[in-house]
């Protein structure tokens, strides 16, 4: 899915014969600072070599397809997209169940509970979220689940901004 790695893939289809996916999954780097100008620096200089050995192109949606492929390029209109799936039958509404869970996370009946589900990292913005309690009223409770290298300093601005009671 990144340009800045096109040896493995040339490798893969020059001498193991292979077919060539290019997926697309996000509309942004998560890269900062030098990285993330090395990055791009790669994907310029690669894009050609990277497209021209591709047999088929996805991205997971419209802002990714644009992002990767570019918006005015010819492999753009080669592009599939392949929407994030999620088996929405397993996550139906269940009246019983809310009451197990608001009990067991001692919600009362008027908080209004938020919920991030992610990786805990910058392209996922769960600062933003966090900081977001303090323009909501107490009703509010925000639970975060995830793993990634924001944890800590999340951890850290929860301490500190005392919302112990509200951010979870």
């Amino acid at each position: 899915t990144s340009k800045v790695n096109y040896i493995l893939p040339y490798c893969a289809k020059k001498y193991g014969k292979s077919k060539i996916i290019l997926h697309s999954h996000g509309s942004n780097t998560e890269e900062v600072g030098l990285k993330k100008i090395i990055f791009r620096l790669f994907d310029i200089l690669n894009y050609k070599k990277t497209q021209k050995i591709a047999n088929l192109r996805f991205a997971c949606s419209e802002d990714s397809a644009d992002y990767y492929y570019g918006i005015n390029n010819i492999y753009r209109s080669e592009v599939q997209i392949i929407k994030n799936g999620i088996p929405i039958n397993k996550f139906k509404y269940s009246f019983e169940y809310r009451q197990v869970h608001r009990q067991e996370l001692e919600l009362s009946d008027n908080d209004i509970a938020l919920v991030l589900v992610g990786r805990l990292s910058e392209v996922k913005n769960p600062k933003f979220a966090i900081l977001l309690m303090k323009q909501l009223s107490d009703k509010y409770k925000l639970f975060l689940f995830g793993e990634g290298p924001l944890k800590e300093e999340l951890q850290e601005l929860i301490i500190n901004e005392e919302w112990k009671n509200r951010v979870y």
